[in-house]
């Protein structure tokens, strides 16, 4: 089924409760819809409330199940809020093993801020890019983090 924006809270709570099934997350910018692909999967939104978002990073950093997460950020709102102090919880997570970027731009923002979170994370094995745009400082973000 699609999943309704009334089911985003469920996946942070998932996230919270380091939930051992759930070990794929879309982190996006509303509005999206997205077939859910069972029970390993879940989704949440980011927006341009700076607190929300870092909350959502904390979560993320903190939780030992999760094996994929993607970010779906169009350049928006969300790259207004989006800092190294925001995304900093995503530096702790060693469970993370492969990254996606859709639709980002690597040169700030999301994009940019999320490459220098897993610069130095020696436990991701795979990154993968979806239509993502970079510019002189994104290629610097984008060589340290695949030269590490």
């Amino acid at each position: 089924h699609n999943i309704l924006p009334g089911e985003m809270c469920s996946a942070m709570r998932r996230v919270d409760r380091n939930d051992s099934t759930l070990t794929h997350l879309l982190v996006c910018e509303p509005p999206t819809s997205v077939r859910q692909d069972g029970s390993h999967f879940d989704m949440t939104y980011i927006t341009n409330d700076g607190p929300a978002l870092k909350r959502t990073c904390d979560r993320i950093g903190q939780n030992s199940h999760l094996r994929d997460v993607c970010f779906d950020a169009p350049a928006g709102l969300s790259d207004i809020v989006a800092n190294q102090t925001t995304l900093n919880g995503l530096r702790f997570n060693s469970s993370i093993l492969s990254l996606g970027l859709s639709r980002c731009n690597l040169s700030h923002g999301v994009g940019y801020e999320v490459l220098k979170a897993f610069e130095n994370n020696l436990h991701l094995a795979k990154i993968a890019f979806w239509r993502c745009s970079v510019q002189l400082k994104g290629t610097n973000a984008l060589s340290s983090t695949l030269l590490r």
